[in-house]
């Protein structure tokens, strides 16, 4: 166990129902990210979550389908903003979730287009996770030999840095366990280095513009806070007469102690407990 925690951001990427937030899920061992069975896309945007977990401060990014059909190219130029912004300063791993199946050959022409969009060393940083491999049981086959009968795929996957074949993540032992063992193998043997290549390295200015527009949503919220705080004191003391804000800008007061509303009186009187 590390004395701190270092983080480690990881980006899931894979193709519709295939497992990507199941994944994310199980990684972090919580429900942050809603996985279901549907006929449609369930993932619209990316979902970033993080926890301490396996020694490291993990960073999990879900995302959407790269072959859902429903996306249009600002939608998508949008999503990989978002994402560049969220695993700044760069990711240390990225999930590649590939369905074992028949939908294998839609998805080849989008695939081999991620290194394209991310860079060429991507896949140094990349683990392939094949899901749905009973379907390999039921043809008595290993993950080997599926990856022989597709010159193009196994080409692909031994450019990336690993991979692992799992029964979709219904072990809740083996194939976490064995999935977080190479993530943990990956991220030593880059030197705990992220990936800072291609599209993750913006402009200054790009990321100025996002931390000015975080503090913007910032403040919009303690905004609203403030206004229902307001609401609030003027439910408890409707004869606004009696009371004052401290210089008419300082919101009523949550007391540390107990959280119980405080308000200061206009006759200087110490404050009053509800």
């Amino acid at each position: 166990m590390k004395e701190e925690a270092q983080e480690i951001r990881i980006i899931i990427l894979g193709s519709v129902q295939s497992g990507k937030s199941k994944l994310a899920n199980r990684l972090l061992d919580s429900t942050e990210f809603t996985s279901q069975l549907s006929s449609t896309p369930v993932t619209k945007s990316n979902q970033t979550a993080v926890k301490f977990r396996y020694g490291w401060g993990l960073k999990v990014t879900d995302t959407p389908g790269i072959d859902d059909l429903t996306r249009t190219d600002e939608d998508i130029a949008e999503s990989l903003a978002d994402l560049v912004v969220r695993n700044q300063p760069g990711p240390h791993i990225f999930l590649l979730v590939i369905p074992i199946g028949p939908c294998y050959p839609l998805l080849k022409n989008v695939i081999w287009k991620l290194p394209e969009i991310f860079g060429d060393g991507m896949l140094k940083h990349t683990i392939v996770v094949f899901t749905y491999s009973d379907k390999l049981s039921s043809e008595k086959i290993t993950i080997e030999q599926f990856l022989g009968r597709d010159f193009e795929l196994n080409n692909f996957v031994k450019k990336c840095n690993d991979y692992i074949s799992t029964d979709n993540l219904s072990d809740e032992v083996t194939d976490i366990q064995h999935l977080i063992e190479k993530i943990d193998s990956l991220v030593l043997h880059n030197n705990e280095a992220y990936y800072h290549n291609g599209l993750f390295q913006l402009p200054a200015e790009v990321l100025e513009e996002d931390r000015k527009n975080k503090e913007r949503q910032m403040e919009t919220v303690e905004a609203s806070k403030l206004k229902k705080l307001k609401e609030i004191a003027n439910k408890l003391f409707p004869d606004s007469n009696h009371l004052t804000m401290e210089n008419d800008s300082k919101v009523d007061k949550l007391s540390p102690n107990n959280g119980q509303l405080h308000l200061c009186r206009q006759n200087k009187r110490p404050y009053d407990k509800l």
